[in-house]
């Protein structure tokens, strides 16, 4: 008995970790109009208005985004937390997110702090 709630009460930290979304999350979702992308909700009505290259889904409240040849992120009211700066990023996760500016690959934080392998 006692290793069976040991494994529920492992399993349910496992979906408490992997499982939490934020409410962008789970209602902002890329919208594309001509050539431009902003977000829409589920409903299809544009929170955040078309203006940038590309843009990819929600993280943890964030977004990456694209315009030119230039990265930066957003948040869910199309706030810039960071310039458009980097050379490419992506989707974070567990509080980060994989970035490369100027040839060099790092991580950023939520709170745009850079993190360097080198």
């Amino acid at each position: 008995m006692k290793k069976l709630i040991i494994l529920l009460a492992l399993i349910f930290c496992v979906f408490q970790a992997f499982g939490q979304k934020t409410e962008a999350d789970r209602e902002l979702i890329p919208y594309r109009q001509g050539d431009t992308w902003g977000y829409c909700n589920r409903g299809k009505q544009i929170v955040i208005a078309p203006k940038y290259d590309l843009a990819l889904l929600f993280g943890e409240g964030l977004a990456a985004v694209r315009l030119g040849d230039k990265w930066g992120f957003v948040d869910a009211s199309g706030n810039p937390v960071t310039p458009l700066k980097y050379d490419s990023g992506g989707y974070f996760s567990n509080g980060i997110s994989r970035i490369k500016i100027n040839g060099r690959f790092g991580y950023i934080d939520k709170n745009g702090t850079e993190y360097f392998e080198d």
